[in-house]
């Protein structure tokens, strides 16, 4: 094949076990396939030139070709060349000789960002090199014969280890694991076996992956026994697997076949349900399908089939159908069998519903895909688009109508590259190489007119992937280079580049020889030299990702992603953070800038500490300063500090509004850039150490605004992941804000993502007002108690007639329903808010349907007094009246708390970030206020006819004696607390949606929790009927006390004796 380099090993026998080594290339004629250096002969020129340029190593001398103009050469060109060579030859310089010489490796050109390099005959790749870097092609008889290098410049294969005479590799019986099992495979390797690598050959033979400890594989090496488990396994574990390792100083090999049963998670784009119209012309189609394994199927309808069929093809997924010309008699369930030999069977089962005549049904309707006629109360379903997976759903309501489409598609390369990634997590593959190829895919892919990611669920699986990468990262120590940010990984094997040996490393090199340390020529030693043994990536290649993904459309991507996962961006945020804070130390200073991102930092060294301070480009100003103090206390044992700085232009924007602990109830505008740093040591990652920032302000409308009416106020905030269950939230721990005018100073005893929050709605954080607050809430829940103990008192002396049963019904509804209200808002403050808090969810609803239900009974008891005053013929009956009241009273506030839940909860709109109530930014607080001041308003509009009426009485109209007592009284109880009440949640509605004073909010908090005294002394004791009642019920009770504790003295009094 076509090379673009070959790789020439020279086999020596030293006495002092020496070892040549070179990169510098050699040239090519076009006949005699080498040129020599001037005065030279052809035939000479390879070794003469390998004498005079290679560094002293030990073991062998490796040499690099390299076309000196376009062409292609071989080995078999070069072969016939180097056989001319006279061999042994003695090396000058030395007291070895040069015994024999062959071309080991064969290169083929570059294509994308890689090339395939093979081993030929009598070589192969180090155990190191293997696990490193991806294979090529088919793997049967061996498993690093091809390996695909992605770095610039490529390896060398090294001579076989020696293999025991006469001993082949044991193949175990194949074992069938079901899917979702666990898979346990164990070999005895013999005393003193070393170097154990797992391999998995993919079923085809086209592909083998190296296995690791993982999320779910497990690798043990117990003395002489080798031990692979791999839990919740899946069919991307089929395969052959082979356990590598030397035992006396020869390789050795174990292999098992393990196939996966057939799964659930075979079956795909198989709907759960299909409708059949009896009263329309033709029959449908049931279809299902599974995915292609490359196996050949069996496939079955129960009922329905006569005999299986044969399923084979090359497309993926395999489908089946089945055609139903006539109706069932009524829903019927088709079951979908597969069937594979060796793999079991795997079954789904498909629905028919019946449309009779008169059934209501959706008729069929092509609007966002062809929807068929769906049966009522059923979830019609339909593929997704060519290169997604996934369905898309419509619901046929009750009565017939069709409901919104709801896509859940995914474009399919995109799902790939997740689960690719998501395997290599589980343990299935080399980090460092796998990475290397998963972050140059996403830095391609993610480019601007890719048309990969088009929707929210793309995003989610690019952010997941993103957030899979960085975990990868963090358990297998793979870290980003400072020179290059290229991925290297901490185990591999340093390797000088260009540079000679000095004599100390190469004694010490050959008293590892000398003393049979055969890991030597397996390369697992290398040489030593100033750079890592890595997978080299263009230079800002995972920091052009990050800003590639923040350019996308912030309203149709982002918005939309987090929407269905509020916590999209934060974990977006925190895989960059895991990442970026993981540098390979490197002396000096170093800086990267992108459009989005710009990332800039230094490496301390015991001798070359000073400050740490960057200022970044662009604007607004953002600068981050560290004392010389603080990194001494960080340098320990002579070893370096790196500190890393992250500046992020648009992620701060897409973070969820949510506010934590020391930000109150205000509502905030991102008024400056997201700056994330970071500090490595040797002894790991440092979470705590002063860092003071300074942050220009953005010239936001909300934030020049507020400095134009003098109530700007800047806060120090980082984010933290942890708030909000998860979610994340802006937190002010830990944070010290100062400076005046358009540059915020920030000193903070942490390091993480920090930035500068603008208040636009500014509400000062008081003790007196939680504290009023909470004893007012308290006060009243005693007062309602109180109340509607005296109600029970008094009921039988104050309810005598139909108006006075009315009057004192609906106060005793107010008071309880306010008495539920307040409780569930005293609870609620003990809350986390979170709209995956349930029991928040549940206070928030209960709470709105509560107080809602308290200003309906207000209705109910104005609307009453209205219709005795002004019809005063038509007298109202209980039996009528009582359900009536009930539902205006409470039905009516359950529909709107139900709609309000209903509508915002899936949007995450529903619960405010600071407290358990409606949020006040997204329209579900008018689920509160717009009827709380249309009940206002009406019983304002009642109480003026009222008043009018009274003013003017009829003398042939009227009530009279008891009754005109009871409506007066009522009267007085509406012109009291109807005003204090609207009053009250007016100006709720103003601090929650509008820039307020404090004076506001303390007015609000007093009335507010003062509510159930107003109605304790307004309602009640203001009532001289009650007091009356009351003072009556006590009078009575305190002279049956006196008088059975006179009947009690006098029964003990003894008698005088007859």
């Amino acid at each position: 094949m076509g090379c673009a380099g070959i790789l020439l090993p020279c086999l020596l026998v030293l006495g002092a076990s020496l070892q040549l080594h070179t990169q510098e290339p050699l040239g090519d004629a076009p006949a005699a396939g080498l040129r020599s250096p001037a005065g030279e002969s052809d035939s000479q020129a390879p070794l003469e030139r390998v004498r005079r340029t290679a560094g002293l190593l030990s073991g062998a001398a490796y040499v690099t070709l390299v076309p000196l103009a376009p062409g292609t050469m071989d080995a078999a060109q070069i072969q016939p060349l180097l056989g001319a060579l006279p061999v042994p030859r003695p090396l000058a310089g030395s007291a070895g000789n040069i015994t024999a010489l062959g071309v080991s490796t064969e290169c083929g050109p570059v294509q994308g960002a890689s090339r395939e390099c093979r081993c030929l005959p009598g070589y192969e790749w180090s155990s190191l090199l293997c696990g490193q870097y991806a294979a090529c092609g088919a793997l049967l008889l061996s498993l690093c014969s091809c390996l695909r290098w992605t770095a610039e410049s490529t390896g060398y294969c090294q001579p076989l280890l020696p293999s025991t005479t006469g001993t082949a590799s044991p193949t175990l019986g194949p074992q069938l694991i079901p899917a979702g099992g666990d898979l346990t495979i164990s070999f005895s390797l013999g005393a003193g076996a070393t170097d154990v690598t797992w391999y998995l050959l993919s079923p085809d033979g086209s592909a083998a992956r190296e296995i690791r400890n993982g999320t779910q594989a497990m690798l043990v090496t117990n003395g002489s026994v080798a031990m692979l488990r791999v839990s919740s396994i899946s069919a991307d574990w089929a395969g052959e697997y082979v356990c590598r390792y030397v035992y006396e100083n020869s390789q050795q090999q174990f292999r098992q076949w393990v196939g996966i049963s057939l799964g659930p998670d075979d079956i795909v784009q198989t709907p759960a349900q299909v409708s059949m119209n009896c009263s329309a012309s033709g029959g449908i189609t049931l279809r299902c399908c599974i995915r292609n394994r490359g196996n050949a199927y069996r496939v079955s309808w129960v009922p329905g089939s006569s005999a299986p069929a044969d399923l084979v093809g090359d497309t993926d997924p395999l489908c089946h159908s089945l055609p139903l010309e006539t109706c069932p008699a009524q829903d019927t369930p088709y079951q979908c069998v597969f069937e594979s030999e060796g793999l079991g069977a795997a079954q789904a089962v498909v629905t028919v519903s019946v449309i009779q005549a008169g059934d209501p049904f959706c008729p069929s309707n092509d609007s966002q895909g062809t929807w068929t006629a769906t049966k009522a109360g059923r979830v019609a379903e339909i593929s997704c688009p060519d290169n997604t997976a996934g369905t898309v759903q419509r619901s046929c309501s009750p009565g017939g109508v069709w409901g919104e489409v709801i896509t859940r598609c995914t474009n399919r390369v995109l799902l790939a590259v997740l689960r690719h990634a998501q395997l290599v997590l589980a343990g299935l593959g080399h980090p460092s190489s796998e990475l290397a190829r998963l972050i140059e895919w996403l830095r391609a892919e993610t480019q601007p007119g890719r048309g990969y990611v088009s929707s929210a669920l793309d995003l989610l699986a690019l952010v997941t992937t993103v957030d899979t990468i960085s975990r990868i990262a963090g358990d297998a120590g793979v870290r980003l280079s400072s020179s290059t940010m290229a991925v290297s990984t901490r185990d591999a094997a340093p390797v000088g580049r260009g540079q000679p040996i000095g004599r100390r490393d190469a004694g010490r090199l050959a008293q590892g020889a000398e003393a049979g340390d055969h890991s030597l020529r397996r390369g697992k030693l290398g040489v030593i030299g100033s750079f890592c043994w890595e997978s080299r990536l263009p230079a800002t290649t995972f920091l052009a990702v990050v800003s590639q993904m923040l350019d996308f459309n912030p309203q149709a991507l982002w918005a939309k992603a987090q929407a269905d996962v509020p916590s999209v961006a934060s974990t977006f945020l925190q895989a960059i953070e895991n990442i970026t804070r993981r540098p390979v130390p490197r002396a000096g200073n170093f800086s990267f800038t992108l459009p989005n991102v710009e990332l800039q930092g230094s490496v301390f060294g015991p001798d070359s500490l000073t400050d740490y301070s960057k200022t970044f480009h662009g604007q607004p100003l953002l600068q981050a300063h560290i004392s010389q103090e603080v990194l001494e206390q960080l340098v320990q044992m002579g070893a370096n500090v790196t500190v890393t700085s992250m500046a992020l232009k648009k992620l701060g924007g897409l973070l969820p509004a949510n506010y934590g602990p020391g930000l109150g109830s205000s509502s905030y505008v991102l008024g400056s850039l997201l700056l994330s740093s970071s500090i490595m040591s040797s002894n790991g990652s440092v979470s705590r150490a002063e860092i003071a920032m300074a942050f220009g302000h953005r010239n936001t409308t909300e934030e020049v605004a507020a400095a134009a009416s003098g109530e700007e106020r800047p806060q120090c905030v980082f984010w933290d992941h942890g708030l909000f269950q998860g979610e994340g939230g802006w937190s002010a721990q830990g944070c010290q804000t100062s400076g005046t005018g358009t540059t915020t100073k920030c000193t903070c005893q942490h390091l993480t993502s920090f930035s500068v929050l603008m208040s636009i709605h500014s509400v000062t954080d008081s003790f007196w007002l939680d504290f009023l607050s909470q004893f007012g809430v308290c006060a009243s829940i005693l007062a309602l108690i109180l109340c509607l103990g005296i109600y029970y008192l008094a009921w039988q002396s104050v309810v005598r007639n139909k108006i006075s049963y009315f009057r004192y019904m609906t106060l005793v509804n107010i008071a309880l329903a306010l008495l539920m209200a307040n409780t569930w808002f005293l609870g609620s403050s003990w809350m986390t808010p979170s709209h995956e808090n349930k029991l928040c969810v549940a206070a928030t609803f209960f709470t709105h349907f509560f107080y809602l239900a308290m200003f309906s009974w207000m209705l109910v008891q104005a609307l009453m007094l209205f219709h005795h005053l002004v019809f005063v013929f038509h007298q109202l009956a209980k039996t009528s009246v009582t359900p009536l009241a009930v539902t205006v009273g409470y039905l009516c506030p359950l529909i709107i708390a139900a709609a309000a839940v209903a509508v915002y909860y899936p949007k995450r709109g529903y619960i405010q970030a600071t407290a358990c109530w409606l949020n006040g930014h997204n329209g579900a607080i008018y689920a509160f206020s717009v009827p709380v001041l249309v009940i206002v308003l009406v019983n304002v509009l009642i109480l003026f006819v009222v008043v009018m009426k009274l003013m003017r009485p009829s003398v042939s109209e009227g009530p009279k004696g008891e009754e005109r007592k009871t409506l007066l009284s009522i009267l007085k109880a509406l012109l009291i607390l109807t005003p204090i009440f609207g009053l009250t949640w007016g100006l709720g509605v103003i601090t929650m949606t509008s820039k307020s004073s404090e004076l506001s909010h303390y007015m609000f908090a007093v009335l507010n929790s003062f509510q159930g005294v107003f109605i304790l002394v307004f309602g009640c004791l203001m009532d001289k009927k009650v007091r009356d009642a009351l003072l009556k019920r006590i009078h009575k009770e305190l002279t049956s006390v006196a008088t059975t504790a006179q009947r009690t003295s006098e029964s003990l009094e003894p008698r005088p004796s007859e």
